[in-house]
C-alpha cells in the first residue's frame, strides 16, 4: 500500500506548533521521517518505563534469595503471592484500559507508574504471608493494562507497516529488564544489614522509587495524539494524522465488530492460547531460576544474577531481529510462523533432553540462551498487531466492543 501524501504545511497555527528543526517539505520522505521522528520521541522513553515495569514485576524472585528464610515462607507461600499479582492483573486490565481511553494516555500511564511504584517499595515492610499476598495482589492491580495499554497506545502512532517494528522494540525491555535487573538485584542485595535494612528490603526500595520518578514525568513527555505532537512539523502532524485514520477506516469496513465475532474467530483463541503458554513457561522460570541455581550452586546474589540474565540476553537479540523478520518479504504470514514455529521447537527439545542434563548452573542458563534466542521472536511478533483481521486486536486491548 503506498503512502499517501500528507498536505504541505501553510501555517503554525493550531494547538501544536511546528518545530522548524523537524518541520519537513511534502513528499516521498515525508512518511518515513514522520516515524523515524516518532519512535525517536516515544519508544526510548516507553522502553525506560517497560524496563522498570518488568523489573519490579519479577524482582520477587530474587528477594526469595532471602525473604523467604527472613520470612520463613514455604515455596507454597511463595507461589501463592507471585501468582495473585496476575490474578489482580487479569481481572483489572480490560477496566484499566477503558480508563485510559477516557481520560488519556498521559495521565494513565503516569497514574499506572506512580501507584505500582509506591506499592513495589511497600514489598520492603512485608511482615508475613498476610502482607505478601496483600501487597502482590495491589501490584497486579496497580500495574494492571500498562503493556497493552502502551501498545494501544502505539496503535495510535505508527500505521501498520511500522508498527510490529516499534512493538518489537518495546517488547525487547522485557528481557533487557532482566539482563541489567538481575546483576544489580543481586548488587543491591548485599547491602543487607545498611540502615537495619535487610538486603531483600534495599531491593525493593531502590527499584521502587525510579517508577515513581518516571511517573511524575510521563505528562511531559508523551503526547495524547499526534495532533498535539509540537515535537513534529505541521506536515508530519498532518501525514500521520491522515495514514492512521484512513487505516482505521479500513479496519472498520472489512474487520470483527463486536465481542461476539471477536470470540468467534480461531486466530483471537490460538493467539490467546499461545500467549498463555509463553506466560506460564516464562514466568515459571525468571520467578524460581535465582532458587533453583542457588540450590545448584551455593553461589551469591551477584554471581546468581550474572547467570541468570544468560537466556534473557538471547531473547532480546532476537526479538527485533525476527520482528523485522516478519515485516518482510511477499508472504509476510508465512514468516510470522516460522518466527512462532521456532521458539515452541527450541523449548520441546530443550524439555525433551531432561532436567538432569543440566550439570552446572552455567550450562544450565548457557542451554537456555538458545530457546531464550527464538522465543525473543514469538513476543515481538505476536504484539505487531497485524495476525487478527481488523480491529479485532485493538478491541481486545481497549476493552471497546461497542
Amino acid at each position: 500500500m503506498s503512502r499517501p501524501a500528507g498536505p504541505r504545511a501553510t501555517s503554525s497555527s493550531g494547538s501544536a506548533q511546528a518545530d522548524p528543526v523537524t518541520a519537513v517539505a511534502d513528499g516521498p520522505d515525508l512518511g518515513a521521517s514522520t516515524i523515524a521522528a516518532v519512535s525517536r520521541r516515544l519508544i526510548p522513553f516507553l522502553f525506560l518505563l517497560f524496563v522498570v515495569n518488568f523489573l519490579d514485576r519479577v524482582n520477587v524472585g530474587f528477594a526469595a534469595l532471602q525473604m523467604n528464610a527472613d520470612l520463613r515462607f514455604t515455596p507454597e507461600v511463595f507461589g501463592l503471592g507471585v501468582g495473585l499479582f496476575f490474578v489482580a492483573y487479569v481481572l483489572f486490565e480490560i477496566p484499566s484500559n477503558l480508563l485510559l481511553q477516557r481520560v488519556g494516555a498521559r495521565l494513565w500511564i503516569a497514574r499506572i507508574m506512580v501507584t505500582w511504584g509506591l506499592v513495589s517499595t511497600a514489598m520492603a515492610f512485608v511482615a508475613g504471608p498476610r502482607s505478601f499476598y496483600l501487597l502482590r495482589f495491589l501490584l497486579g492491580l496497580a500495574e494492571a493494562g500498562f503493556v497493552p495499554g502502551v501498545l494501544l497506545y502505539l496503535g495510535q502512532w505508527f500505521p501498520e507497516k511500522a508498527r510490529a517494528a516499534a512493538a518489537a522494540k518495546f517488547m525487547m525491555a522485557s528481557a533487557i529488564s532482566i539482563v541489567i535487573g538481575a546483576p544489580l538485584s543481586g548488587a543491591v542485595m548485599s547491602l543487607g544489614g545498611w540502615m537495619g535494612l535487610a538486603g531483600w528490603q534495599w531491593m525493593f526500595i531502590l527499584e521502587g522509587v525510579p517508577a515513581v520518578l518516571l511517573g511524575v514525568a510521563v505528562p511531559f513527555v508523551l503526547a495524547d495524539r499526534p495532533a498535539d505532537a509540537a515535537w513534529l512539523g505541521a506536515a508530519q502532524r498532518d501525514w500521520l494524522t491522515s495514514t492512521l485514520q484512513q487505516e482505521a477506516a479500513a479496519k472498520r469496513a472489512t474487520g470483527l465488530h463486536g465481542i461476539g465475532p471477536a470470540l468467534a474467530s480461531p486466530a483471537v483463541w490460538l493467539l490467546g492460547a499461545t500467549y498463555a503458554c509463553i506466560g506460564v513457561g516464562f514466568y515459571g522460570i525468571s520467578l524460581w531460576l535465582p532458587q533453583i541455581l542457588r540450590q545448584m550452586s551455593g553461589l551469591g546474589p551477584l554471581a546468581l544474577g550474572l547467570l541468570t540474565a544468560l537466556p534473557f540476553a538471547g531473547a532480546a537479540m532476537a526479538m527485533v531481529a525476527n520482528g523485522r523478520h516478519s515485516r518482510y518479504g511477499s508472504n509476510r504470514t508465512s514468516r510470522r510462523r516460522e518466527v512462532r514455529l521456532l521458539p515452541n521447537t527450541a523449548l520441546m527439545h530443550r524439555h525433551s533432553l531432561g532436567l538432569n542434563t543440566w550439570a552446572t548452573p552455567g550450562a544450565l542458563c548457557c542451554d537456555w540462551f538458545g530457546p531464550g534466542l527464538g522465543c525473543g521472536g514469538a513476543d515481538a511478533v505476536r504484539h505487531g498487531h497485524e495476525g487478527v483481521p481488523g480491529s479485532v486486536l485493538r478491541r481486545c486491548a481497549s476493552g471497546s466492543w461497542g
